[in-house]
């Protein structure tokens, strides 16, 4: 996915980076290089970048509201870039 089309989709959803990048499990400066090319999306990020743009929105809000809560709960992309993804 294009550093363009995640950005899109982040807008598209009405997320900021920050919201964005917790559910990622990365810090917003992870994020911010996604969408800027300077850095790629691990497996599992892309995975579900591919998810919320391939469902429906409804669907895919849903899907983007449990990855966030659970990384919240998990205290995941809590302002640190070092992470690729959730896991």
């Amino acid at each position: 996915m294009s550093p363009k089309h995640i950005k899109k989709l982040r807008k598209s959803f009405g997320f900021t980076q920050k919201v964005m990048a917790r559910a990622f499990g990365v810090g917003t400066l992870t994020m911010s290089q996604y969408e800027n090319g300077v850095r790629n999306p691990g497996p599992t990020a892309l995975i579900l970048l591919e998810l919320l743009d391939s469902l429906p929105k409804k669907r895919s809000l849903e899907l983007f509201k449990l990855f966030h809560s659970k990384a919240k709960e998990l205290k995941l992309g809590s302002g640190s870039s070092t992470h690729e993804s959730p896991n």
